[in-house]
């Protein structure tokens, strides 16, 4: 069998790509109207959700976190964290879900002065 036949051979098995499964608001871990903390892969956000697609997560009162400080002090108080910096913005941000490593519902005031 040359090369050819078993280029077909092999596509023939190949499967349907698996979809992303449908936001399920009543069984999704986020929650539209709720603040979090959304750790990605190069730096944090805060904000409270206002949108959930499939790829995509907007949010409002949002503020660009490039650092911060501790994270056990960030939980209840970024704002008195000392190493913390943070950068509000005016507008709705819309995250990209594929660049969430992490995220933990924010139970403080979201930031709105820049530190």
């Amino acid at each position: 069998m040359g090369i050819k036949e078993e280029l077909i051979e092999l596509a023939s098995k190949i499967e349907e790509p698996v979809k992303a499964p449908e936001y399920d608001a009543a069984t999704a871990p986020w929650q539209v109207g709720k603040s979090y903390l959304f750790r990605l892969v190069t730096h944090a956000w805060t904000g409270r959700i206002i949108w959930v697609g499939d790829k995509e997560i907007s949010i409002e009162t949002a503020a660009w976190v490039a650092d911060t400080g501790r994270f056990t002090s960030c939980q209840t108080d970024m704002m008195n964290d000392s190493d913390s910096e943070i950068e509000p913005v005016k507008r709705n941000v819309v995250i990209g879900r594929g660049a969430i490593v992490d995220a933990i519902e924010w139970l403080s005031e979201l930031p709105t002065e820049p530190k």
